[in-house]
């Protein structure tokens, strides 16, 4: 049968907070979607990786996606020392 197999993996920690679950779904359906020659927004991308990761309950989606989806610059500041 036809069909696409992809193996990913990393050496972050599962729940690391860094979003790399949502920006692998985000790559791969926007992989995908030009393979299929079809034209999508980057609001429609967010919307479907959401969908990906809250089927997989993998707790994350809600946001992290739009932060490598669309160009900005993020800045995150913390107090010093741990909380």
């Amino acid at each position: 049968g036809a069909g696409l197999h992809i193996k990913a993996w990393s050496n972050l920690p599962k729940g690391s907070g860094l979003g790399t679950s949502s920006i692998l779904s985000a790559a791969v359906l926007a992989a995908a979607t030009r393979a299929a020659a079809l034209t999508y927004s980057a609001e429609a991308l967010v919307h479907g990786v959401l969908s990906v990761e809250q089927s997989m309950a993998v707790g994350g989606g809600w946001q992290d996606q739009a932060g490598g989806l669309f160009p900005a610059f993020k800045a995150i500041s913390s107090p010093k020392g741990l909380p």
